[in-house]
């Protein structure tokens, strides 16, 4: 997570996910423990990565089952809970992949079907607003460290990739 305020502000972990989503996290969260109970018995809740590698095949076969019309795994856990766990663990790890390439390179790893723009932020007119081809912000860069768009780019750019 970045220390920068107004990254932290377009980042609303709470009141963009946890708030909307409790019932289904509290699912997600059953499954975690139910996981750990199963594979590290005994052990404190943490996730044994060593015993989590095919997220893309367990993500599937629990969405088949839940499609195939059975709610429920056999140890009581919800396939759709189980196929957020499994995203979740997916999407973590490809978040973390990104950020040792770039740690590793020194270059920026920015998805490739994407492209970014800057454009001066409405609310705050001394920032450069960056946006993602869907028109969502994805950061922000203070107009004393750009002057213009292309500039504002290259700064995000290079900040995202330390």
């Amino acid at each position: 997570m970045t220390s920068d305020a107004k990254e932290r502000k377009a980042t609303p972990i709470y009141s963009g996910v946890i708030a909307y989503f409790p019932d289904a996290l509290a699912a997600v969260a059953r499954v975690s423990k139910a996981g750990n109970d199963q594979h590290n018995p005994g052990s404190e809740l943490h996730w044994d990565r060593s015993k989590s590698k095919d997220e893309y095949d367990a993500c599937t076969r629990h969405l088949v089952d839940r499609a195939s019309g059975a709610e429920f795994d056999t140890d009581g856990q919800r396939h759709m809970a189980k196929v957020a766990w499994r995203a979740l663990a997916a999407l973590q790890k490809e978040v973390e992949n990104s950020k040792t390439q770039k740690i590793a390179t020194g270059e920026p790893v920015l998805p490739q079907n994407l492209q970014y723009s800057a454009s001066r932020d409405a609310v705050e007119p001394s920032a450069w607003v960056i946006k993602d081809t869907r028109g969502d912000p994805v950061g922000y860069v203070d107009e004393a460290v750009a002057v213009d768009a292309a500039a504002a780019l290259r700064v995000w750019t290079r900040r995202e990739s330390s």
